[in-house]
């Protein structure tokens, strides 16, 4: 069997895409990898909807909102006043440009929208929602980058007025039956986004207790690894 690890570590969060439309059959076979993916009990408490005409542009208008009010607390916040006290002045002018952006445009939270298609994620509340729905949209993911595809993971803020309103737009029954967890974007990849680095196992890993790390080997990311099994002795032998 192939090693997952070098998928895992080739795939990226791609924020930026051709036109050009991403064939059903290519959705579909993303949507099987996602039914495939664990889940307690067998409950199976996803539910995807497939967005790719207007009710993608009325969710763009409704997040561009919650967008612009977002950027004006953040300016308003701690936030802002951590932008002005850091001492490069490139960083902070680069921290500065992404706030106004983001009061004005909506920025990052809606440019997820111009991909041909998004999926969105709810969870029936009958099962296990905060640990299934994030590991069937993981499989998601993997399977659009084996594909060649793009994607890109964003939340959506249960807190705010913002998880009324998609649930108002897509049509999704019961004020408790069902939340909207996530929703992420598919399309053909116009960026190649360099990996992002990330802490090393030492840092993240204890052994029996917390706390008690040790020197770890580097783990090699890319090429085929066999796994080498010594098998115990018959007994008798």
């Amino acid at each position: 069997m192939e090693d997952a690890l070098e998928l895992i570590y080739s795939r990226r969060s791609i924020r930026r895409y051709t036109d050009e439309p991403v064939p059903e059959e290519l959705i579909l076979r993303i949507l099987e990898a996602g039914r495939w993916s664990p889940t307690a009990g067998d409950l199976n408490p996803w539910r995807m909807i497939v967005i790719r005409g207007e009710n993608k542009d009325k969710l763009e208008a409704m997040m561009k909102k919650q967008a612009v009010y977002m950027g004006a607390r953040l300016a308003k916040s701690s936030f802002g006043t951590k932008v002005e006290d850091n001492v490069d002045p490139e960083k902070q002018e680069r921290a500065r440009a992404a706030l106004a952006n983001l009061y004005k445009t909506g920025g990052f939270m809606t440019m997820g929208f111009r991909a041909p298609v998004i999926i969105v994620m709810l969870g029936h509340l009958g099962g296990a929602v905060w640990e299934d729905v994030p590991a069937c949209i993981e499989n998601m993911l993997l399977e659009a980058h084996s594909l060649g595809l793009g994607c890109c993971w964003y939340p959506v803020e249960l807190g705010e007025r913002s998880g009324y309103e998609w649930k108002k737009i897509l049509g999704v029954p019961g004020v408790a039956d069902y939340a909207v967890v996530a929703w992420f974007s598919i399309g053909w990849p116009a960026q190649s986004p360099k990996a992002r680095p990330r802490k090393p196992l030492e840092e993240v890993v204890y052994w029996e207790s917390f706390g008690n790390t040790r020197k770890l080997p580097e783990i090699p990311l890319t090429g085929k690894y066999e796994v080498k099994v010594q098998k115990k002795q018959e007994e008798g032998k």
